[in-house]
């Protein structure tokens, strides 16, 4: 079965002030079940995504 790769990009801090350590905890949770699940996540920041 062919792998499935899917882009990861976590909200700018700028967006989510009082909520940083929530955010990433989130990001990074639903990254490591995605993986968990066979799937690959590549992480970009918005400037990296943006300029692919």
């Amino acid at each position: 079965m062919k792998q499935i790769t899917i882009a990861g990009i976590p909200r700018n801090t700028l967006f989510s002030p009082n909520h940083i350590g929530n955010d990433a905890a989130i990001f990074s949770a639903v990254t490591n079940l995605l993986q968990e699940a066979g799937f690959r996540v590549n992480v970009y920041t918005e400037q990296e995504f943006l300029t692919r």
